[in-house]
Protein backbone atom coordinates (compact mmCIF):
# COMPACT_ATOMS: atom_id res chain seq x y z
CA UNK A 1 0.00 0.00 0.00
CA UNK A 2 1.57 3.22 -0.59
CA UNK A 3 0.82 6.27 1.31
CA UNK A 4 1.66 9.36 0.86
CA UNK A 5 2.89 12.08 3.31
CA UNK A 6 0.66 14.91 4.87
CA UNK A 7 -1.52 13.76 1.19
CA UNK A 8 -3.39 10.49 1.80
CA UNK A 9 -6.38 11.21 4.11
CA UNK A 10 -6.76 8.83 6.97
CA UNK A 11 -10.41 8.28 5.31
CA UNK A 12 -9.37 6.94 2.26
CA UNK A 13 -6.69 4.89 3.67
CA UNK A 14 -9.32 3.31 5.86
CA UNK A 15 -11.64 2.76 2.99
CA UNK A 16 -9.20 1.27 0.38
CA UNK A 17 -7.85 -1.04 3.81
CA UNK A 18 -11.58 -2.67 3.88
CA UNK A 19 -11.69 -2.86 0.30
CA UNK A 20 -8.86 -4.84 0.62
CA UNK A 21 -10.17 -7.08 4.04
CA UNK A 22 -13.19 -7.18 2.07
CA UNK A 23 -12.04 -9.55 -0.20
CA UNK A 24 -9.29 -11.04 2.23
CA UNK A 25 -6.22 -9.56 1.10
CA UNK A 26 -4.05 -7.85 3.40
CA UNK A 27 -1.74 -5.51 2.20
CA UNK A 28 2.33 -6.78 2.45
CA UNK A 29 3.55 -3.73 3.70
CA UNK A 30 3.42 0.20 3.54
CA UNK A 31 5.29 2.76 1.47
CA UNK A 32 5.06 6.64 2.47
CA UNK A 33 6.13 8.41 -0.33
CA UNK A 34 6.74 12.56 -0.96
CA UNK A 35 8.14 12.88 2.54
CA UNK A 36 9.00 16.22 3.27
CA UNK A 37 12.99 16.60 2.99
CA UNK A 38 14.48 18.86 5.72
CA UNK A 39 18.58 20.06 5.37
CA UNK A 40 18.72 20.05 9.08
CA UNK A 41 18.24 16.43 9.59
CA UNK A 42 21.41 14.73 7.90
CA UNK A 43 19.01 11.30 7.46
CA UNK A 44 16.18 12.59 5.57
CA UNK A 45 18.77 13.49 2.75
CA UNK A 46 20.29 9.77 2.13
CA UNK A 47 19.97 8.14 -0.91
CA UNK A 48 20.66 5.30 -2.75
CA UNK A 49 23.26 5.88 -5.91
CA UNK A 50 21.90 5.37 -9.36
CA UNK A 51 22.52 1.79 -10.99
CA UNK A 52 25.32 1.99 -13.85
CA UNK A 53 23.51 3.42 -16.80
CA UNK A 54 20.69 6.21 -15.55
CA UNK A 55 21.42 9.26 -14.39
CA UNK A 56 19.62 11.60 -12.20
CA UNK A 57 17.91 15.05 -14.38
Amino acid sequence: MVVAAERTRKKDLQTALTSLHTVDVDPAGFVLNFVPVSASDPLSLWHLPLPTGLRSR
